[in-house]
């Protein structure tokens, strides 16, 4: 399952330049691939998706392809969003202190919005700095965000600034 989400993440987009280059033979193939695999792992909703998409392709009605599209790249995208839920459900389990727990491109992104916040809204960045708490409970870098979090309850800008720079820098 995990492997289907890691492969299938951009089928979507894959989807969408085979109907770009009005390949639908192609196009077809791909989204039929993809909804027996997604019956064989349980999938019902990308499943559903696939087949809807499969039968238009078959047909060769282009005017709802657009539509059918997206429907089939949100079905997947919570599929992927779900499984990598499970993998890091699993990962905890097996091994609470292993630092694979924190999802490296949700952390940065936080982070990033969490700059000016400390610069204009602390009550702001104080969740937001809650939710990195939450995130980073079982990693190695849990020891910064605390950090981070008791500069941000006192309101020590500059200080929080600075393990800001250093979560970064990680």
């Amino acid at each position: 399952m995990i492997q289907f989400a890691q492969k299938h993440v951009d089928t979507a987009d894959q989807i969408g330049r085979y109907l770009e280059q009005d390949n639908l033979k192609q196009a077809q193939v791909l989204v039929h691939a993809i909804k027996g695999m997604a019956g064989n792992l349980g999938l019902g909703a990308v499943q559903e998706s696939a087949g809807n998409l499969e039968a238009e392709l078959k047909k060769r009605d282009s005017h709802s392809l657009k539509t059918l599209v997206l429907n089939f790249r949100h079905a997947v995208q919570n599929a992927v969003t779900e499984l990598n839920k499970l993998k890091k459900e699993i990962v905890l389990h097996k091994n609470p202190g292993n630092d694979n727990s924190v999802d490296p491109v949700q952390f940065r992104k936080i982070l990033s919005d969490l700059s000016p916040l400390i610069k204009n809204d602390f009550g702001a960045a104080l969740q937001l700095a809650e939710t990195l708490k939450n995130l980073s409970a079982s990693s190695s870098i849990n020891e910064l965000v605390e950090k981070l979090l008791a500069h941000l309850e006192i309101f020590e800008e500059e200080q929080a600034l600075e393990v800001l720079e250093e979560l970064l820098d990680q």
